[in-house]
């Protein structure tokens, strides 16, 4: 049995999802589902073998900061920084362009699936680990880091150890 199995899929709870320009089949695809005992949008973070480590959770109380809670968090410590999440979902994407792209939070990840862009990936968080740079490494492709706004990514050590083994650029939001 599948763990998300717990989970609804409710098109209504997961709107603001969709108005943000994520669709509904790669929210499917991606088995993001409702909690509504949490009032959260849950997804699984899976390794590279698809198995699912922890589940990801995004609350949807909207005033959330004022009570004090996390944005987002997961159901549980162990797992979720030793993954690239969506490598699992988009791993053939990126073999055919020979390219990945490496975003900080997965709901880029899934707007550009919904796009048609396919061989991207998410850390989530704004740094790369040990870890991450393994499966990097590992993958033999260029890549491209697109961390959001404000982050210098050619200040991350590990981004400058991953220069030494693949072309890697950035894409840097410098607008206003």
């Amino acid at each position: 049995p599948n763990v998300m199995d717990r989970y609804e899929f409710d098109l209504g709870k997961l709107s603001s999802w969709v108005d943000e320009g994520i669709s509904p089949v790669v929210l499917n695809q991606f088995q993001v589902r409702y909690d509504p005992h949490t009032n959260s949008i849950v997804y699984p973070v899976r390794d590279a073998d698809g198995n699912i480590l922890v589940i990801g959770s995004r609350t949807l109380d909207p005033d959330w900061k004022t009570k004090g809670l996390r944005k987002y968090v997961y159901l549980s410590k162990w797992g979720a920084n030793t993954v690239l999440w969506g490598l699992w979902e988009n791993k053939q994407a990126i073999r055919n362009n020979k390219e990945i792209i490496v975003f900080e939070g997965a709901k880029s990840v899934m707007k550009c699936n919904t796009w048609g862009i396919c061989n991207t990936v998410a850390a989530l968080t704004s740094a790369l680990n040990e870890h991450q740079l393994r499966i990097l490494i590992g993958l033999g492709c260029n890549v491209v880091i697109a961390f959001d706004k404000g982050v210098n990514v050619w200040k991350d050590a590990t981004v400058r150890k991953l220069r030494h083994f693949t072309n890697v650029s950035a894409i840097v939001d410098d607008c206003d």
